[in-house]
């Protein structure tokens, strides 16, 4: 149920991102950030993965990386000191950041990552066309890097 949940998170945070619109939607992310900043971090590993996340993605549709990446790179800490990443991992939105930052080298490692792990996952399912489908298309952004 969590990877699918997972899927859910990257399917509402990486394919239905907003086109910029600066005003309304820069309040909206600032907003968010200011919401987040202000609750507890929570303590459910999960959920504190999550939250680390929705601070990553506010400051990357401020077009804010470097405290994108850093609560990116937070939110896979907790995912990897709790070994969670049969349930979600972060490694696709910290290379997207990366990428959007211009850092190739960063972005090629995230993307390494994210392909190893979606490799694991299909050896235990080998019929997950969607996982085949996820890893072409991060073989097809290597090859652009």
């Amino acid at each position: 149920a969590l990877i699918i949940a997972g899927g859910s998170i990257y399917y509402l945070v990486y394919v239905v991102k907003p086109e910029s619109q600066v005003s309304k939607e820069y309040n909206q992310f600032v907003q968010q950030i200011d919401t987040l900043e202000r609750e507890p971090v929570p303590d459910d590993p999960i959920q504190k993965a999550i939250y680390y996340a929705q601070l990553g993605q506010n400051y990357e549709m401020l077009g804010n990386y470097g405290p994108a990446i850093n609560n990116f790179l937070k939110a896979q800490k907790v995912i990897d000191d709790n070994n969670l990443s049969d349930q979600i991992v972060y490694y696709q939105a910290i290379a997207d950041t990366y990428q959007e930052n211009n850092d190739t080298v960063n972005a090629r490692k995230y993307l390494e990552l994210q392909k190893k792990h979606l490799e694991a996952f299909l050896k235990q399912n080998p019929g997950d066309e969607g996982t085949r489908a996820a890893i072409k298309e991060i073989d097809r952004r290597l090859g652009e890097l």
